[in-house]
Parts: structure tokens; sequence; C-alpha cells
């Protein structure tokens, strides 16, 4: 069995996880590229949702890498604790957010690093759980309407404590 990243100093550059649901352990973050459309460089939100680890078998889909520190040239003092999400299954894509910060959208521009992280995890439960944040931590990754249907959109939504915004991160 796969191990959780369970702190912080977990989130590691070079990290490869699978973010898993609290809903459904078959239930992952991951790409549903029949739904992708093209958005100012953007691929849109439309493309990250639930994806069923059942379907996806041993692909590199559902696979992310964390990736940290992405050369601001900050002195660490100055930086806010952070981390950029890779695709794996598309390199060189990272997972930012577009339309006013309501979806996940993967870009090939490497979102803007001005506090040296992108991404935040908020312990929620027991240790091994998290909401994963935006930068400003005013919204969280939730899976719209707790649908976990293959291919339902995972959005960018404020912080309700519903399952369906509860992750955790499992080494891959």
């Amino acid at each position: 069995m796969a191990s959780n990243l369970l702190k912080d100093s977990d989130f590691l550059n070079g990290t490869m996880v699978r973010f898993v649901s609290y809903i459904d352990p078959d239930i992952v973050l991951g790409l549903t590229a029949s739904r992708v459309q093209t958005y100012n460089n953007y691929l849109t939100g439309r493309g990250v949702g639930v994806r069923h680890r059942s379907k996806l078998g041993n692909s590199n889909e559902g696979v992310w890498m964390i990736a940290s520190d992405q050369g601001t040239g900050l002195p660490a003092s100055e930086c806010i604790p952070g981390f950029q999400i890779v695709s794996n299954a598309q390199s060189n894509l990272y997972l930012t957010n577009i339309e006013n910060n309501l979806y996940t959208a993967l870009s090939d521009v490497q979102p803007p690093d001005v506090n040296c992280g992108f991404w935040f995890v908020d312990w929620v439960k027991d240790g091994t759980w998290f909401a994963l944040n935006n930068k400003d931590h005013s919204r969280v990754f939730d899976i719209s309407r707790s649908d976990t249907t293959e291919g339902n959109d995972v959005i960018l939504f404020p912080w309700n404590g519903g399952d369906n915004q509860v992750w955790r991160a499992e080494r891959a």
C-alpha cells in the first residue's frame, strides 16, 4: 500500500502523488481529456475532474508531481510554504486556476509564484486528510455537487467542510 504525505514538509519537489478523495478511495484527481478545451493558453478546468483508479489501470493519469520553490529568487524567509502541481500524464502542464478562481485548469505557462507557492494544504481530519487551497486560502478543490461520476468537474469553491472538499496525498 502506498504511503500518505502526513505533513507540509512531505510535499517536496519531485514527489509523485495521487490526490485521493475522502468520499471514496477509488476517486482521484485526474484529467478528463475528452472535455479539454483551450482558453487563453490554458486547458480549461473542465479538463480536470473525478477519475476512478479502477478505470485508470497502471497509467500515469491521476499521478501528479509536486514542484516547490520554482525559482522565484526570494529568500526562504520571504516565501510562504506552498507548492506547484504538475501533471505527470501530460508533463510540463501546471495546475492553476482561471475564470476568477472558479475552475481548476492546466496551463503550459507556469503560474505566477510571487510567494513561492501556489497551492497549500490545511489539515482537517486525523493528520491524513486536508483541504487543498489556492494561495489566498479563499477556495479549495471541490468535487462539484459531490458527484462521483467519472469525469465530473473538480472546481474551486469556498471551504464548507464537505467530504467532497477533503483529500489525502499518497505517494505514487
